[in-house]
């Protein structure tokens, strides 16, 4: 029997399960087993603070005995201290009877069998909004923006969502347009909540299967939104200057996203490094969890086009990963955008193909949401996100 020089042994970078899946299937394994595989294959490390000496000790057993591993402080194992930060290594599915273990009478652990169960469904990259769950590891979703304006239509917006729903778009965003209000301090009328909160009820009514999504700025145009459907917000940086808005989001634990406007005017100056937007993002994140906001309900759009200069927006471009650090989702938002004319000569220099390209790139380097104002732009790029994530069947 000849032997072969080589098995081409290589170690493989897989970061969930959805990469664990894709392997499966590529050696051809058997489908009716991939849950299964999957969750033996995934290796989770896990970390656990104050937690009381003899629990940690026990945890630390019970990890043991399935087969992987837990570190505790080297006071911990000599029981001189009353807490603990612990380390647990192990795989998805040891991890997952371990939560269900704990929380048992023999245990008594409740509390912390309870957050590892979290911890472990928020690991999945799952970010539910209504009654939507997005798979932030898996994809890439499409959002249509709807701007409401004087003398447009109701039947014309609703045609507008349903050419964006044929499309494929998983999120409809209306932009009402009172945003700047909040700097000038003008009030809404009651007459406009009442416009605003039926557009919204007419597009859920229509199209329940779309999650609805708005810019207000204020706390009347946000209860009047909630109440007929809408079920993310979105907020401009500063939002020190809107904790009004902030506090409702918190009371309410809604999904909010944060786009990122360094001053007033949302005129960015010349973008030094990525960094800086980088350390304003995180600052006012933290402002809106101090406040009550959820972390794990904020996605961030760090507003590539808005006010910047060619070579800023690539640098954005080329740096969109960095955001990565920040451990939220990211939304951009393209639109019609025209920084990429200086770049683009002949017959596609086109706002829609530069659009779509400047997308493909955002998706690329790790964007969550893509938001545009085109259902033709949805229909092409929905093509393209097929192509680069396609379905793992089961």
């Amino acid at each position: 029997m000849e032997l072969r020089a080589s098995f081409n042994a290589r170690i493989l970078k897989l970061e969930n399960q959805y990469d664990i899946r894709r392997e499966l299937i590529n050696i051809n394994a058997d489908k009716r087993a991939l849950d299964v595989l999957a969750s033996n294959m995934e290796f989770i490390h896990v970390r656990l603070e104050q937690v009381d000496t003899r629990e940690a000790n026990r945890i630390k057993q019970e990890v043991i005995k399935l087969g992987g591993e837990a570190a505790i402080s080297q006071e911990a194992y000599s029981y001189t201290v009353r807490t603990t930060n612990m380390l647990i290594s192990a795989s998805r599915k040891n991890l997952e009877f371990l939560a269900k273990k704990l929380a048992t009478p023999q245990f008594e652990l409740e509390k912390i069998g309870k957050e590892l169960e979290r911890c472990l469904d928020e690991a999945k990259g799952n970010f539910v909004v209504g009654n939507k769950v997005f798979d932030f590891n898996h994809t890439a979703y499409l959002s249509g923006m709807i701007r409401q304006r004087p003398g447009v239509t109701e039947k014309r917006i609703l045609d507008k969502v349903e050419r964006y729903c044929n499309a494929g778009a998983d999120i409809i965003e209306i932009l009402v347009g009172y945003s700047g209000r909040l700097f000038h301090g003008d009030a809404v009328s009651v007459e406009e909540c009442k416009d605003f909160a039926h557009l919204i009820y007419m597009v859920k009514k229509n199209f329940p299967h779309v999650v609805v999504s708005t810019d207000v700025s204020k706390v009347a145009l946000a209860k009047a939104a909630l109440e007929s459907g809408a079920e993310m917000f979105c907020n401009v940086i500063p939002i020190r200057y809107n904790l009004e808005l902030i506090q409702f989001i918190a009371k309410h634990n809604l999904p909010m996203l944060l786009m990122y406007a360094p001053s007033l005017n949302r005129m960015p100056q010349p973008l030094g490094v990525v960094s800086d937007i980088l350390r304003d993002i995180q600052a006012n994140t933290n402002f809106a969890v101090s406040n009550g906001v959820s972390r794990e309900k904020i996605i961030v759009d760090p507003s590539i086009c808005f006010g910047r200069k060619d070579k800023d927006n690539f640098l954005m471009m080329r740096q969109l990963s960095n955001f990565r650090h920040l451990r939220m989702p990211m939304s951009v938002m393209f639109s019609r955008k025209s920084f990429l004319n200086s770049s683009l000569v002949g017959s596609v220099r086109k706002q829609q193909i530069n659009s779509v390209i400047s997308n493909t790139l955002a998706v690329l380097n790790n964007c969550n949401i893509v938001r545009m104002e085109s259902s033709e732009q949805i229909s092409l790029l929905r093509n393209i996100l097929n192509i680069l994530h396609p379905a793992v069947e089961a």
